[in-house]
């Protein structure tokens, strides 16, 4: 015998209220946003490690050039355009280390900066450890 309280029951359990629409929709929304969040960091650091290995790139050619030449020539401070690399800039600065000192060699940061560069920040930074120049006095 069923009465009609159970078929009440039966009736309400057959669908979906509105408010577990509302829940359904809420959770897969949520869902939804986490993905693209995760797709769009995973993008970003897809670029920025794309931007390093070509700042990688640059440095590796610049040093090869600068080593290829004679090492006295490579400039302590100064800086410029990359060859070949259409507006990448380098630049160099000597720093005062007394360990190095220690071994009469002198510390040498080589910077590379992308194409329009707005920020200090380099693409790439190399220290370089280059035997101290010998200046000979000139006898008279």
């Amino acid at each position: 015998m069923t009465t009609k309280r159970n078929k009440s029951w039966r009736r309400r359990s057959a669908g979906t209220t509105l408010i577990e629409a509302v829940a359904s929709v809420v959770i897969l929304g949520t869902i939804l946003v986490m993905i693209v969040m995760a797709k769009t960091q995973l993008d970003k650091k897809s670029l920025q490690a794309q931007s390093r290995l070509q700042a990688c790139r640059v440095m590796d050619d610049l040093l090869d050039r600068w080593w290829s030449d004679d090492l006295a020539k490579l400039p302590r401070n100064g800086a410029g355009d990359v060859p070949e690399w259409n507006g990448w800039k380098w630049q160099t600065h000597a720093t005062t280390r007394t360990d190095a000192k220690a071994v009469h060699a002198e510390v040498v940061v080589v910077d590379v900066f992308a194409p329009g560069f707005r920020d200090t920040t380099p693409g790439a930074t190399v220290e370089l450890m280059l035997p101290t120049p010998v200046v000979t006095p000139i006898v008279k």
